[in-house]
């Protein structure tokens, strides 16, 4: 009796593009459990700004998540999507971390400016003197960097396209080589010149 395996097991794209959706929305609803949106102190622009700051935090961190699960080659995954598609993911993932990134940033400048009533060079000030935040700041001036990086190899790694093969000259037709029966009745055995006449000796 022939032992059968059972197939493995693959998650087709709109499965895991729904996954990354659910997901994208558990975040967004346990923030929004967070902002205490009946409170009236939510509704100041400064309360503002620190809620769409930490939203885009979230969502950043999360984004990252999903680009590291992209890219550690689960079986599941690879095989139901393809290797081709999640790296077209993960540049797309890629993309819309970088733009919350500095969403983010720049949300909470607007939110630190706008509590204090600074202006946002005085609140890149202040923000420079927490160690943490310059480690995030640095962070985000590496992923930058990692980007590009990784934009200018894939433009380099780009296939341009090729020239078209020179035509070749058409091949001219030559003649069979001394001691063999050419094409055009030439050159015979003991001939070398071809002359019917000198192909043997007298015999009359």
């Amino acid at each position: 009796m022939t032992a059968t395996w059972p197939a493995p097991l693959r998650l087709a794209p709109h499965t895991v593009r729904l996954g990354i959706g659910a997901g994208g929305l558990l975040v967004t609803g346990l923030w929004a459990l967070s902002a205490r949106p009946d409170d009236v102190a939510a509704l100041l622009p400064g309360t503002l700004f620190a809620s769409a700051a930490r939203l885009t935090g979230l969502l950043a961190a999360y984004g990252v998540v999903v680009m590291l699960v992209l890219m550690t080659r689960i079986p599941a995954v690879e095989h139901g999507v393809g290797a081709d598609r999640l790296a077209r993911w993960h540049a797309w993932a890629g993309r819309y971390v970088l733009t919350l990134c500095g969403a983010h940033a720049v949300l909470a400048l607007l939110a630190y400016a706008t509590e204090h009533d600074v202006s946002l060079v005085a609140a890149g000030r202040e923000f420079a003197r927490h160690p943490a935040l310059l480690a995030a700041a640095a962070g985000l001036v590496l992923l930058l960097f990692g980007a590009s990086a990784a934009l200018a190899t894939a433009l380099t790694l780009a296939p341009t396209p090729s020239a078209p093969a020179p035509a070749r000259a058409p091949v001219e037709e030559r003649d069979a080589p001394s001691g063999t029966n050419g094409p055009h009745g030439g050159a015979v055995d003991g001939d070398p010149a071809g002359d019917p006449g000198a192909a043997g000796p007298d015999r009359t």
